[in-house]
């Protein structure tokens, strides 16, 4: 009688357990659920950085050593133009908020070039930069980091004149991103993200404890830095109200530029070791959450303002890149994003978010994409990967098998005796 009491309290406490842990369970916080390249578009020459437009319908992909510009039709996932009219070493670039010009940056020729997006054809050269390596927009100024003489260079984009210049910094500045108030740059040969006051134009803060910094994005919301570490293998995420780190994640093989999703929850960085994957990085819970192969010494990636794809270019882990991988990113489901302060404009980084001047209606329209929604699914593999549901299984095994034992020495024999009584 004590077993058979025993095996009923052990069941109950099963159930009651995986009760509560269902209950735990947020089926509206956003999952990924089988990110994958959906499609590869060819055509291109160790493509190096990669910024999209503001309505999210062309990608601007910069040919490093092939001296041009390509401009992706994302409906297409196509080239449907070549920006020519660069020297050597063709590096990052950024697009307007108004998305009517992209700023480039030429390393060699030592200036940043502007397309018009409507004729995609270059309209001015800015000069007086030192090798320029990255650049990032806000508002009417691109900061652009200049990899030879350690300082950032601020251009008004409506004169294309340089207009203030940024010392101070740490050596070998690689990214570089804004969120309206502060631009943060990644010092590679310092191992420090030095924090630039916009309205100052002067560096108020040098954040050390990184490994070789190299890309950075701000998430949209404007509540964190994240920048990947090529020699260290991980991610530092920087909290912007105290410009400090508050997390390191592990796992990563060599990252390169680093993107955010729209609604700031995952970072997604490019690892160009082989073989060359990219990580996803769930930044609520600071975790590496999933990881998509097939890639080719990536170096940039930016996000879809709609959050549905990641463009990736493969450079290529032996030059020889000619291709841009599109990632598709799939979601149980998306809660809206509250962001806090201004949203960043596009950098090399893949710096995503929504922008407030929409382009002309005559651009083609590019198609709902469906959104993946396998909650029972997401569900199951949540809770098949925990330490809980194994000490469940425990439970639950060792409960029926007392049951069982129970049933068979006491409810048979009892059976027996009774069919004995009655002959």
């Amino acid at each position: 009688m004590k077993l058979k009491k025993l095996s009923v309290i052990i069941v109950l406490s099963v159930l009651v357990l995986s009760c509560f842990c269902f209950s735990q369970i947020n089926l509206t916080h956003a999952q990924y659920v089988n990110d994958a390249i959906t499609s590869t578009v060819t055509g291109l020459s160790t493509p190096y950085c990669v910024a999209i437009t503001p309505n999210g319908q062309y990608a601007y992909v910069s040919n490093e050593y092939h001296n041009t510009v390509s401009v992706i039709s994302t409906s297409l996932n196509s080239i449907v133009a070549t920006v020519t009219g660069f020297s050597n070493a063709v590096e990052g670039l950024a697009v307007t908020p108004d998305g009517n010009y992209v700023y480039v940056c030429n390393f060699d020729a030592n200036n940043v070039l502007v397309i018009s997006t409507s004729s995609n054809t270059v309209t001015a050269t800015i000069t007086g930069l030192d090798q320029p390596y990255s650049i990032a927009i806000s508002g009417q100024y691109a900061y652009v980091a200049n990899d030879g003489d350690n300082t950032v260079s601020v251009i008004s984009t409506s004169s294309n004149t340089i207009v203030a210049t940024v010392t101070g910094l740490g050596n070998t500045p690689n990214g570089i991103a804004i969120n309206g108030n502060y631009a943060y740059v990644a010092n590679a040969g310092s191992s420090t993200v030095s924090v630039i006051s916009t309205s100052s134009n002067s560096v108020v803060a040098t954040i050390s404890g990184l490994d070789d910094p190299q890309g950075i994005a701000i998430t949209p919301n404007g509540n964190y830095a994240v920048v990947s570490n090529f020699e260290g293998n991980d991610l530092t995420v920087i909290s912007i109200a105290s410009n400090s780190i508050v997390a390191t994640v592990s796992g990563l093989d060599n990252p390169d530029w680093v993107a955010v999703t729209p609604n700031s929850q995952y970072a997604i960085a490019v690892n160009s070791a082989t073989p060359s994957t990219a990580s996803v990085i769930d930044l609520t819970s600071d975790t590496l959450v999933d990881t998509v192969s097939g890639l080719n010494g990536p170096q940039g990636i930016a996000i879809t303002p709609n959050g549905n794809y990641a463009y990736v270019t493969n450079w290529g882990v032996s030059f020889d890149g000619t291709t841009v991988s599109v990632i598709s990113i799939s979601y149980v489901s998306e809660p809206s994003p509250t962001p806090s302060s201004p949203t960043p404009s596009p950098s090399p980084g893949g710096g995503s978010g929504s922008y407030p001047t929409p382009w002309p209606s005559s651009e083609p329209t590019i198609s709902p994409t469906p959104v993946v929604t396998p909650i029972v699914t997401n569900v199951k593999s949540w809770f098949t990967n925990t330490l809980l549901f194994e000490v469940i299984g425990v439970i639950a095994f060792f409960g029926l098998l007392s049951f069982v034992a129970f049933s068979v020495t006491h409810k048979h024999p009892a059976r027996r005796r009774h069919s004995k009584r009655r002959h």
